[in-house]
């Protein structure tokens, strides 16, 4: 919510316009608030995948699950620290980011899309070893075939972050950070919001029982019986066997 709170202020401020509309002052209170947002986007999306981890922590006690999850939390915990020390120490002063600052000092734009190629990269391996783990253990549930595919389906919704940060890193390739960035900009950042919002769904995913019932139900498609949680409840008793 904050950082979408953040994006409407830089809205209301010029993002989305030519550079040439806006006033300077204008200009510098929305780069301002477009830093900030890139800052705490970075941990919005990370936190969102580390509560992915922890929920299928549940599935499984044996020892490879455990590890590989842990090991994909601390990745993701590291590849945002340091990206965020790379935001920080992109410009020199660090107003400069925002600000015109007479003799600053920089980074060039392939210097500063090394690090975004390295953070997406990062996300998206961990976006497909935290979708594909489940689908096992979720193929192996004695239901019947819709019921395992519909499950299946939502436990791999963080493919959908995937294909989002995929994006991100096309757009990213021919992004231009010196000319019109107020305008420039907005397609990335809506990018990073639309990750952000399908991790969230993503991590909501296995409770979404009465909603996705009450779809089928409509369309006359199949009856899930006594539906996901009770799904979910078989998959966690798993690490107790």
């Amino acid at each position: 919510m904050t950082v979408f709170a953040l994006l409407v202020a830089a809205s209301s401020y010029g993002l989305g316009r030519h550079s040439f509309y806006v006033t300077p002052d204008n200009s510098e209170r929305a780069l301002h608030y477009m830093f900030t947002i890139m800052m705490l986007g970075l941990w919005a999306a990370t936190l969102a995948r580390v509560s992915i981890a922890y929920m299928l922590l549940r599935l499984d006690s044996s020892l490879a699950w455990r590890i590989t999850l842990w090991v994909g939390i601390i990745i993701q915990i590291i590849a945002v620290l340091g990206t965020n020390i790379c935001q920080l120490l992109q410009c020199s002063p660090l107003r400069s980011m925002w600000a015109v600052v007479p003799d600053a000092r920089c980074w060039s734009p392939f210097q500063t899309q090394i690090y975004g190629y390295i953070f997406a990269g990062i996300s998206i391996l961990c976006d497909l070893v935290f979708a594909l783990m489940p689908l096992l253990l979720v193929w192996n549930l004695t239901r019947p075939l819709l019921e395992r595919i519909l499950l299946a389906v939502l436990m791999a919704l963080g493919l959908c972050a995937t294909a989002v940060a995929a994006l991100k890193i096309y757009h990213m390739n021919g992004f231009d950070l010196t000319s019109d960035f107020l305008r420039t900009i907005v397609e990335m950042a809506l990018l990073s919001r639309a990750e952000e919002l399908v991790l969230i769904i993503a991590a909501c995913a296995p409770f979404l029982k009465s909603p996705t019932e009450s779809f089928l139900r409509r369309f006359n498609s199949f009856r899930l019986g006594h539906g996901f949680k009770e799904r979910w409840h078989c998959l966690t008793k798993r690490r107790d066997r």
